[in-house]
């Protein structure tokens, strides 16, 4: 029973780190590590910070402009989307995978001084665009002049201008029907943000290093502006994640006390059993501690082998759905359920396996030894 309920933990616990990392690779493919943004407006200008001293920060790779903005996107009349607009230069293609994942067409934002857009394939299929074979499509994206509230009616409200697909991409389904990406300069003529941007990207060398390299980011250019990593930027998908991770944990650690406590039925038995060997021990010497002490190692022993087979168990599992993909998903992002294991996340089972199954033991032991001095002297 400890074995089994050791086994699930490092399958479950497993599976919610290849859920992470999962979502971490999704957003990883459109979000930069580090953004800034202003602590007060919906932009920022160019000049407000000292981007070169922050490029020297180590463990920067890339800083890039974004703007990113709601818009309309249309294919004729009938067919109108909302959607952000996304403005991004040359450095950004190299801090996102964005460009890895055009599925359909290929990838140009600009060519022969001609502007092209790629939306998500999420869009694309809203308007029915045929994109597949790697056709073009002519879209007219609308964008409110600053001053004026966007509304699809009031075209007097809008700013417009025709312009073609090169392709599609498909990252996730949130951002396949959220984003149509297009150049900075693009972006900015249609918004109106001469030299500004809605924040800045930052692509650093070692993920891991986010929060520090955010923390001195932070203290280089004060409280004007906001600093997240990409964890704090998508706090709830984060989160929850996270959040549900522990409540199965302690689920777990539940069902684990009561198969720990079967286990204890079962050293009960042992003890009774022995109380002849028990009388034996007595008559050469043996004192009631150390008869304890020996009841308490069986007891610790039949844990640590329930752990110990749980853990060969579940890790053997998560192995082969690793290598074998034993459990397989359909219309998903991936082709089988991800699994990552955690060495931390090991230690912690294992850990908390044997100390509740020792715990338990002792005064289990400890209560039926006592019974067992009180029939001894009577």
């Amino acid at each position: 029973m400890v074995a089994c309920v050791t086994a699930t933990m490092i399958i479950l616990l497993s599976a919610f780190n290849g859920i992470e990392e999962l979502v971490d690779g999704l957003y990883n493919k459109f979000d930069p590590d580090i953004t800034i943004s202003s602590n007060e407006g919906k932009v920022l200008f160019d000049d407000s910070l000292d981007l070169a001293t922050i490029a020297k920060i180590n463990g920067v790779l890339y800083i890039s402009s974004v703007i990113e903005e709601t818009a309309i996107i249309s294919k004729g009349d009938s067919n109108k989307s909302l959607c952000k607009l996304i403005g991004i230069d040359t450095t950004y293609v190299k801090l996102s995978g964005i460009k890895e994942n055009v599925v359909y067409g290929t990838y140009s934002l600009h060519e022969a001084g001609e502007n092209f857009v790629i939306p998500g394939a999420g869009i694309a299929g809203d308007l029915g665009l045929q994109l597949r074979n790697g056709e073009s499509e002519n879209l007219r994206i609308y964008a409110p002049i600053r001053g004026k509230k966007i509304s699809i009616s009031q075209k007097k409200a809008l700013r417009d201008e025709l312009v073609s697909t090169s392709g599609a991409f498909s990252i996730n389904a949130e951002m396949d029907v959220k984003y149509v990406v297009s150049t900075l300069s693009f972006a900015r003529r249609m918004f109106d943000y001469k030299d500004q941007s809605s924040y800045i990207g930052i692509e650093v060398l070692d993920e891991n290093d986010s929060d520090e390299i955010r923390d001195e980011i932070k203290m280089l250019i004060g409280k004007d502006f906001l600093v997240k990593t990409r964890r704090e930027k998508n706090p709830l998908v984060y989160e929850t994640n996270a959040t549900e991770k522990k409540a199965v944990f302690l689920i777990l650690v539940f069902v684990l006390i009561i198969a720990v406590f079967n286990g204890m039925a079962s050293l009960t038995m042992l003890v009774l059993e022995k109380q002849r060997d028990v009388s034996v021990l007595k008559s050469m010497g043996a004192t009631w501690p150390f008869i304890k002490r020996i009841f308490i190692l069986e007891g610790a022993l039949i844990n640590i082998i329930g752990a110990a087979v749980g853990t060969v168990l579940g890790l053997s599992l998560c192995l082969a759905q690793q290598k074998f993909g034993l459990l397989r998903l359909h219309g998903t992002v991936v082709d089988f359920y991800p699994i990552k294991i955690d060495g931390v996340d090991i230690t912690v089972v294992i850990s908390t396996v044997v100390f509740i199954g020792v715990i338990a033991t002792y005064f289990m032991v400890n209560y039926l030894v006592k019974k067992l001095k009180e029939t001894s002297a009577v």
